[in-house]
Formats: structure tokens, C-alpha cells, sequence
């Protein structure tokens, strides 16, 4: 018969939350009726570099802990739960923490990675575009407030006449900006030319991160461009002046001949 005196378990090994959000690691032991606990630590560890989180000794006045964090004492002493409540996650709360519960005779500890992930915002300008002859347009597709770094950014191009969304290539991107709160942006354009491109036609952008679970598609749509009201106008005027031309001519013409047809019977006569 053999007697478990410590045993200490965690239901974590992994986590990823989003800026803002409270996250509990879990960290739990069990003591047989003749051990009890004596200290309880939680530490970050991120980048080469480490923190204490929280302290707690048995017969302290009170535990030692850091903003946002909390461990509720009476459930660590009465039921085992060691587990730390970590509150408005910021990015750099990333790191693998470590829960560290120790008796007069035994220790454990277990680690548990947090890894913040958050999705990206995209917005197209414009979003709808005239198309004009001789022109080169420039559309903006804008990736702001993501974390971590690595972005994909896509662009398509569908027409009436393609079946399927046919990928582009000749786009840009601007460099990388990191915000206060961490979290990163880009900008990716694609310039269109009339020249080669034939309205109308849809210009979509594709992003895809680890905060997602689909990318995320913007859309602009390329519209051939009403005729305004002076070109009406002036297109009317041009067209009642070739009229009139045609008029005139056809009518000469005609009476040309009669005139000949005139004189033709008088000298018969």
C-alpha cells in the first residue's frame, strides 16, 4: 500500500487570449493529512528575463503579489487551488509562467505558455471607383491592431469574364508600425491602370493571421462612371448638329435633281 503525500496537477499547457481579456491559469495539488503547504510562488518568464508574480508563505502576514494578478488564499489553503487570475492581458503579459507549490518536504512545478493573439482590422479606400481613361488608381488596403507580427496580405482581381478571383502580384506595402499598446499595422496598395484593366471589375484583399479563423476579404469595386448631365448635353448638341448637316446635304441633293428635271421638261417644251 503506498501513500500519496503530494500530487499537484495542471489542466494547462498552453493558452492564447486576446488584449483585454482575463485568463486563469490553472494550478492545483493535494497533501496527504499529515503534509501541508508551505510556500506558493508564480513566476513569468519571457525573453531570457523573470518575474515573481505572486508569494505567498504560510504564517506571513499576506501574500506578495503584482497588479492584476490574484490567487485567492482561502481556496489555496482549503481546497488546493493555486491557480492565478490574471486580468486585463496586455501584450506584455506573454511569457510561459510557472506555478511553484512546495511542502517541508516535496516541490512541484508546472509551466503553462500564454501566447496573446489579436486579429487585425482591414478597411479598403475607396471602396467603390470611377473608371476614367488615362488614369492610374491607387487602392489602400489597411491592416491595423494585430499581434503577433506575422500578417498575410493578398490581392485578387475578377471581371465579368473571369470565372474565379485571379491573384495580382504587382502590389506594395508599407513598413511595419507598432502601436503603444503593442499590437502592430501595415498598409498594402494596388495600383490600377485604365489602360489594362477593364471595368467593371472587383479588387478584393485577403488577410489571414493566427488571431483568425478565416481571413478576413475587403472588397473595391471598379465602375464605369455615369455620363454627368453638361456631357449629356454636349453630346446631344453634337449629334443635333450632325443631324442638321445630313439634313441639309440630303435635302440639296433632292432638290438638285428636281431643279434639273424642271429645266428638262421646259426645253422640251
Amino acid at each position: 500500500l503506498f501513500l500519496v503525500e503530494f500530487q499537484s496537477s495542471s489542466c494547462n499547457t498552453s493558452l492564447r487570449t486576446h488584449l483585454g481579456s482575463s485568463v486563469t491559469l490553472d494550478c492545483h495539488f493535494a497533501l496527504a493529512s499529515s503534509s501541508s503547504i508551505s510556500s506558493l510562488e508564480w513566476r513569468r518568464q519571457h525573453r531570457g528575463s523573470g518575474r515573481s508574480l505572486f508569494r505567498y508563505q504560510v504564517g506571513s502576514t499576506g501574500p506578495a503579489a503584482q497588479p492584476k494578478v490574484h490567487v485567492d488564499v482561502t481556496e489555496l489553503l482549503g481546497s488546493g487551488d493555486a491557480s492565478l487570475n490574471l486580468q486585463e492581458v496586455s501584450v506584455g503579459d506573454e511569457g510561459t509562467y510557472i506555478c511553484l507549490v512546495s511542502t517541508p518536504l516535496h516541490q512541484a512545478q508546472h509551466t503553462i505558455q500564454l501566447h496573446v493573439a489579436e486579429p487585425p482590422r482591414v478597411h479598403m479606400i475607396p471602396a467603390v471607383v470611377s473608371f476614367e481613361r488615362d488614369v492610374m488608381t491607387t487602392l489602400t488596403c489597411k491592416i491595423a491592431g494585430y499581434y503577433p507580427l506575422d500578417v498575410s496580405v493578398s490581392w485578387t482581381q475578377k471581371t465579368l469574364e473571369d470565372e474565379v478571383e485571379i491573384p495580382l502580384s504587382n502590389i506594395h506595402f508599407s513598413s511595419h508600425r507598432q502601436s503603444r499598446d503593442g499590437t502592430y499595422s501595415i498598409t498594402s496598395y494596388l495600383s490600377i491602370s485604365s489602360a489594362t484593366v477593364q471595368a467593371p471589375a472587383t479588387y478584393s484583399c485577403h488577410v489571414s493571421h493566427v488571431a483568425l479563423a478565416e481571413p478576413i476579404s475587403v472588397s473595391a469595386q471598379l465602375k464605369v462612371p455615369e455620363q454627368t448631365g453638361s456631357e449629356g448635353l454636349v453630346g446631344g448638341f453634337i449629334a443635333t448638329i450632325i443631324f442638321v448637316v445630313v439634313l441639309f446635304i440630303v435635302l440639296r441633293r433632292r432638290a438638285g435633281r428636281s431643279l434639273k428635271c424642271w429645266a428638262t421638261s421646259l426645253m422640251g417644251e
